[in-house]
């Protein structure tokens, strides 16, 4: 079903006259930075399409979402903070996700630093990239889909198959920005309020996990996040090092069993 732009627009003014609505692109992250880089986009721009043909993840994974099913947008924002604060957007986002999604009942969490789960399973995803003086995020989230491609069958849900009936795309993305807005407010003096909420719905806390960090594989334990949203890991050996993981290119949850 096609999105109902002007349903979209009149509940949220951030985007109203902002919205640019395409069936088909190869990323909406890169038809934003293209706007951003010819000054035709401001705060509120928000590009959506149904299907992407080269939708990616982070560190290069594709996104993969039949068309009309997903959410898939990228929204301009500009964070009223010094720029040295802009790399906590991806945790605000994330919150933004969470609580949006736990509306409908649904027990969901985000799994540092840019993925949302149900369960075990992905929901959604966070693509955040810095253009000029603006961020653009880029979101990916499964809400209508009822069936998966083989590969990712047993490791992806859906909003709409959890709950058994279909979402009003419309309104879920306006509540989703309208939250980016009020969690992204929070990454300056009140980012310690926001980590606080984001370990409330950590994926990770008290996980054994594998991750690979600057072409290296770390076996360790998940403590939660510092006061600057860093990943906090006691390394399996190696004396139980404490280590603050700024980012990492994968990261897989063990099995105790």
């Amino acid at each position: 079903m096609k999105f109902d732009q002007a349903a979209f627009e009149g509940t949220t003014p951030q985007c109203a006259g902002k919205v640019v609505y395409q069936r088909q692109v190869e990323s909406t992250n890169d038809v934003a930075k293209k706007a951003v880089n010819a000054g035709l986009a401001s705060s509120g721009s928000i590009y959506l399409a149904e299907f992407q043909s080269a939708g990616r993840g982070r560190g290069g994974n594709r996104w993969v979402c039949r068309e009309g099913e997903g959410l898939l947008f990228s929204l301009v924002v500009e964070p009223d903070v010094d720029v040295l604060f802009w790399n906590r957007m991806s945790l605000a986002v994330g919150l933004a996700l969470v609580n949006t999604i736990k509306d409908f009942g649904l027990n969901v969490t985000m799994k540092w630093p840019n993925d949302i789960y149900l369960g075990d399973k992905k929901l959604g995803g966070i693509l955040i990239e810095k253009v000029n003086d603006f961020l653009i995020v880029g979101v990916g989230l499964n809400v209508n889909v009822q069936s998966f491609p083989d590969e990712i069958a047993e490791t992806a849900t859906s909003i709409s198959t959890r709950i058994g009936e279909v979402v009003d795309r419309e309104e879920l993305l306006s509540k989703i920005v309208h939250r980016i807005y009020q969690c992204g407010s929070m990454i300056g003096e009140s980012f310690g309020s926001l980590i606080e909420q984001v370990m409330e719905s950590f994926y990770l806390s008290n996980q054994m996990v594998r991750m690979t960090v600057d072409g290296k594989e770390i076996l360790g334990e998940v403590l939660g996040l510092d006061e600057n949203g860093y990943l906090m890991l006691k390394e399996t050996g190696n004396d139980g090092k404490l280590m603050k993981i700024h980012q990492a290119s994968e990261i897989k949850k063990l099995s105790l069993s």
